[in-house]
């Protein structure tokens, strides 16, 4: 349980994990995984390393391109590492690559236009790859799938409201998404008002 995932965040120190036992139960599988059935995996137990305390930090640290820029927020601590999973093979007894099919498919479907429910393999896929993807996504589906329009007078002069949610474990959607918005809305809205005020204001 994390009561402050952007506390945590902040000052969650990955390396303090390094050398702490952990222990994982055998699973038979699951039914349901991002929208997709989930493979079994054996008993999993030994020490963390710094190796996978160094991955747990750069996953959580979200995405960068190779030039170190910012190119996508990532999911708050609590929340799944689902995206980066992995599935065991009981019959080569080795861990391999899990692409997720939610994702996979976006790709293959929504941007490669193919009939195609997953991508075949990650090859040759980089941190700039991972990054042209969204932004072609972000170019092509903003109509339909996007929520950027900061402006809300109209709706506000009609009388409407809005009530956000966004659960700070999601593991689909960065919640960091919608405190971009709530701040582009506030500031945009409220321009000529103190922060104190304009937050006020938009609550309101």
């Amino acid at each position: 349980m994390v009561s402050r995932t952007d506390l945590c965040k902040l000052h969650f120190d990955f390396n303090s994990t390094i050398g702490k036992s952990y222990d994982c139960a055998a699973t038979s599988g699951t039914s349901m995984k991002r929208q997709m059935p989930s493979p079994a995996t054996p008993v999993q137990n030994g020490t963390i390393t710094a190796e996978g305390a160094a991955l747990a930090s750069t996953i959580y640290n979200g995405l960068h391109d190779s030039n170190g820029r910012r190119a996508y927020f990532w999911y708050q601590l609590g929340s799944q590492m689902s995206d980066a999973e992995t599935e065991y093979d009981f019959t080569s007894g080795k861990w391999e690559i899990d692409i997720s099919k939610l994702g996979g498919e976006w790709v293959t479907r929504g941007l490669k236009l193919l009939e195609l429910d997953n991508l075949s393999s990650l090859d040759n896929v980089t941190y700039d790859t991972l990054r042209d993807w969204m932004f072609e996504g972000w170019q092509r589906y903003e109509d339909v799938l996007q929520t950027t329009w900061p402006d809300l007078s109209p709706f506000e002069a009609a009388g409407g409201k809005i009530i956000s949610y966004h659960g700070e474990s999601d593991n689909s959607i960065p919640p960091a998404s919608s405190v971009r918005f709530h701040e582009s809305v506030r500031s945009t809205m409220y321009s000529n008002m103190t922060f104190q005020k304009s937050t006020n204001a938009l609550n309101e």
